[in-house]
């Protein structure tokens, strides 16, 4: 796990959709020595870059929880200081909240949003410490 701190507005994660996790583990793990640990339950894996980077996944956070993303492609995600209010003035300054905040599988939450340029982003918020030993495999 990174030896740095995340705070409200940074960028915290980065879900790389694929529709063969096996080749794109083969793929990413021979090119950049990336580390890889499966889900359970989930048709997601977690990835290592490396002790520093940001915290990553082949799959979709939607689709481990049973629903449609809104696009495909990366999704980067935000961790918001205030869940709730962060989605607020998401729909106030423009953007369109697409999946509101969802529980993860106990991992913690997740939304996403479209901002006025098109893109989607998403926010996320780690679970209380009782699920740390999970997100220790981030």
């Amino acid at each position: 796990m990174a030896d740095w701190t995340i705070s409200p507005g940074d960028w915290c994660h980065l879900d790389l959709p694929t529709t063969d996790r096996l080749r794109a583990k083969r793929f990413y793990g021979a090119v950049f020595g990336w580390r890889f640990d499966d889900i359970p339950g989930a048709e997601y894996t977690m990835v290592t870059t490396s002790e520093n980077g940001i915290l990553s996944g082949f799959g979709g956070l939607p689709e481990t929880v049973g629903l449609r993303p809104p696009m495909p492609g990366i999704v980067p995600y935000i961790r918001p200081d205030d869940f709730e209010r962060t989605l607020a003035a998401i729909e106030q300054a423009g953007g369109e909240v697409l999946i509101p905040k969802t529980d993860a599988k106990g991992y913690g939450w997740f939304a996403q949003f479209r901002d006025p340029d098109g893109n989607v982003v998403g926010l996320w918020e780690d679970a209380p410490m009782a699920h740390s030993e999970p997100q220790e495999n981030h």
